[in-house]
């Protein structure tokens, strides 16, 4: 099965928040992946990009959030919860309560 639209929701807020930990504690991209050039505060699409999709691709699970079976996405939630950690920072991954003040906003 797929991964749900409410996981869809939580992969998008998690990167967001992600990005925001990581800007406020102000950690570069470039500090984080060292395959980064230039010092540029981090974006959703850069978190998800960069944290999410590495993670998801090296499960083999393909490089698309859209590819992800339900099962998958918390295994690759931790991983990007691991990754994090080594900064200090760890994002909490959405409940559907936030999942539903987000829509709202």
């Amino acid at each position: 099965m797929k991964r749900t639209p409410k996981q869809q929701a939580s992969i998008e807020l998690f990167c967001k928040q992600g990005a925001d930990a990581f800007n406020e504690a102000g950690i570069t991209r470039q500090e984080a992946i060292e395959l980064i050039t230039l010092e540029l505060p981090w974006s959703q699409e850069s978190f998800k990009e960069l944290v999410w999709r590495t993670m998801q691709k090296a499960k083999g699970w393909g490089d698309k959030t859209s590819e992800l079976e339900t099962e998958q996405v918390e295994p690759v939630y931790e991983w990007c919860n691991l990754f994090t950690g080594k900064f200090g920072i760890s994002v909490k991954f959405p409940s559907e309560e936030e999942d539903l003040l987000t829509d709202q906003e």
